[in-house]
């Protein structure tokens, strides 16, 4: 449950003389105010049969502004499938007043990347003031691997309300709800920023390690980098709590860069793209070289490339891949051979 705490100028004036209660101009209001909201029209599903006619029912795709509202409310004494749509937020006028989004049926329908931000933006249209945003539960982490390539399309929320960007090109196989829901909570602060965010259970596993003397390693490019890392062989990753968060705030753009499981670390001393944003470059660089000098990935978090062909390697063969000596692709191991 996704909950917006809000002040609401009253009485609100009804506008057609019908007679209507206070509660009920509360969403009326709010959802003439919706046609406002850009994409409020788009119909983005899900399907849904309504008895508008007596007898003659008809199929439409929801928009997003019936999915929010509702359409039509529905009705015990009809078929479960002619029934309308409910609507999953619930407005409710007090002191303060409360608008309750059910987020659980929002992800059944795919709707949770979008509503929050589309109830927040009706919620300013109105006029009205936010005193609170509560996001009742932690998301749960999924067992499934999320996308590895971001939607650059995608928008996630910080605590003041500010949009962000998601300008990551690489997940780091951190599922999208956690991020949101960790985003979320986070102060829009100026300049670059590498946030260290800790969850109440463990939400995954952090592939960088602090050396140790009897560590085995190799360098290896990771599959996106025209540099080599360095990678541990005889570590596994280890469990934790923490969820690492980039973000850029500069000439009024806020930019999401960066997700990873552990402690924030610093760039590679090579990624000259990450190290552009730095107040202060070469001190930075210094600074990663020091630390990646004494620390490094796991072999087997991350996909790789063969050094004699180029090819990807994917993360759950790269230990197969490595013979003790070298990292090499199946196909190459048997050219080698032949």
């Amino acid at each position: 449950m996704y909950v917006f705490m809000i002040r609401v100028q009253q009485p609100i004036v009804d506008k057609l003389g019908n007679g209507r209660s206070q509660e009920k101009l509360f969403k009326a209001t709010a959802r003439e105010k919706a046609r406002q909201v850009v994409g409020a029209n788009q119909r983005v599903g899900p399907l849904c049969r309504f008895d508008l006619t007596p007898g003659n029912p008809v199929e439409l795709k929801l928009n997003r502004t019936q999915i929010a509202f509702g359409v039509k409310t529905p009705e015990d004494n009809k078929p479960a499938d002619l029934r309308g749509w409910t609507g999953i937020a619930k407005w409710h006028l007090g002191e303060p007043s409360e608008v309750r989004i059910d987020m659980a049926s929002a992800r059944e329908i795919g709707a949770a990347n979008w509503i929050v931000n589309f109830v927040r933006n009706v919620i300013q249209r109105c006029g009205w003031t936010i005193l609170q945003e509560i996001d009742t539960e932690e998301p749960s982490t999924s067992s499934a691997e999320p996308s590895q390539r971001p939607d650059p399309n995608t928008w996630f929320t910080l605590a003041g309300g500010e949009p962000i960007r998601d300008a990551r090109t690489h997940s780091g196989g951190v599922p999208e709800e956690l991020v949101r829901y960790a985003l979320a909570r986070i102060k829009a602060k100026q300049g670059l920023r590498r946030i260290r965010f800790e969850f109440k259970n463990v939400i995954g596993e952090k592939r960088c390690m602090l050396l140790r003397t009897k560590d085995i390693c190799i360098c290896a490019r990771r599959d996106d980098r025209p540099w080599e890392t360095r990678f541990v062989v005889n570590r596994e990753p280890e469990p934790t709590r923490v969820l690492a968060l980039v973000t850029l705030i500069q000439a009024g753009q806020h930019v999401f860069l960066s997700s990873y499981f552990g402690n924030p670390v610093p760039p590679d001393p090579e990624d000259t793209t990450a190290l552009q944003w730095e107040e202060d470059p070469r001190r930075a660089r210094q600074l990663a070289s020091e630390f990646w000098a004494t620390h490094a990935l796991i072999l087997g978090t991350l996909d790789i490339r063969c050094p004699g062909c180029g090819n990807i390697i994917p993360k759950n063969q790269a230990r197969a891949a490595f013979d003790g000596v070298r990292i090499m692709c199946a196909d190459c191991r048997r050219k080698t051979a032949t």
